[in-house]
């Protein structure tokens, strides 16, 4: 065979694996779009005009602090459940401050100003609050008009400690649980009848990295948020006919006072902690490593504009 044939020959066959390997390369792709659930979203509305309701949980402090503002300065009534009064009036008179803000910044032009906040006392552990939460939204919201209830965003949560398996003091554990999956599981079931009234009804879990990967040391948490995104795993299924997404948010390490939270329960529990556990598991106590991570942590804003997709997309991410 001559040699300009095996040239063109080589050329050829490079050409054909090539082009066979771009189309495996895109064929996830094809599928996804093909796949994809469009989902109803909101109409343009006038940038004064409040949206429809929106309950935040945990939104005393951290992720749930940041997005519940966020939420309310794109013009959705925001119902933050909090624990106590006080830290209710504090995310109001943070509002109010950050709209005093908005009226004099140059961007206040395309941030609606239609948003309210309006605190709710609201442990996810205590049925009867659960119960007294859903009642104060559907009158709040006929109040203002009937005006739609649009996304449940479960998010208040707390951190699982710091101890091997061999010591996990199990009436933590159990509280872990209740908190980061028994509460969203509650008040997803209260609020799912009145989110399938509306087209436009969204469910937003805030769990964790931890919920795909889990570390030493951090079995409880890990554990917890594994089960919430197999709840949402379950949820998105049943739902998806009635065109209600789920969507879950994975976030990273994030500025938030969980941190703080973690390292005093951390210098508490080895107090606690026999003489026994530092010589058998002391070496995964790697506090400069975490530490380090923390002073790399983003700002809760990307947790927030993730959360607002998803209330808002026509395609939430899963």
């Amino acid at each position: 065979m001559a040699m300009p044939q095996v040239l063109t020959l080589f050329f050829g066959i490079l050409l054909a694996v090539g082009i066979a390997l771009v189309v495996l390369l895109l064929l996830p792709l094809v599928i996804y779009l093909i796949s994809r659930k469009r989902y109803p979203t909101l109409p343009s509305q006038a940038s004064n005009v409040t949206l429809g309701g929106i309950v935040v949980t945990g939104a005393s402090t951290g992720i749930g602090r940041h997005a519940a503002l966020y939420l309310a300065q794109r013009g959705f009534i925001v119902f933050a459940g909090v624990r106590k009064p006080a830290d209710g009036e504090a995310l109001l008179l943070a509002h109010q401050q950050e709209k005093k803000d908005h009226s004099t910044s140059q961007t206040s032009a395309t941030t609606s100003k239609g948003g309210v906040l309006h605190p709710l006392i609201l442990d996810v552990t205590k049925a009867a609050q659960i119960t007294a939460a859903l009642r104060t939204v559907k009158e709040e919201l006929a109040r203002r008009g009937n005006l739609p209830f649009l996304g449940l965003v479960n998010n208040a949560g707390v951190t699982g400690g710091a101890d091997p398996v061999e010591y996990l003091p199990l009436d933590y554990n159990r509280y872990a649980f209740e908190v980061n999956y028994h509460g969203p599981l509650a008040v997803t079931k209260a609020f799912l009848p009145l989110l399938r009234q509306e087209p436009q009804g969204r469910i937003v879990n805030v769990s964790s990295m931890a919920g795909t990967v889990t570390r030493p040391l951090g079995a409880t948490y890990s554990c917890t948020k594994f089960a919430l995104e197999a709840l949402s795993d379950t949820l998105r299924v049943e739902l998806g006919h009635l065109g209600v997404s789920v969507s879950v948010i994975q976030p990273g390490y994030i500025h938030s006072e969980i941190f703080g939270k973690a390292t005093e329960q951390h210098d508490q529990r080895m107090q606690e902690l026999p003489e026994e556990c530092a010589t058998l598991y002391g070496h995964l106590y790697a506090l400069k490593k975490v530490d380090n991570l923390v002073a790399k942590a983003s700002d809760p804003v990307v947790c927030s504009k993730a959360i607002h997709h998803a209330l808002t997309s026509a395609y939430p991410r899963v």
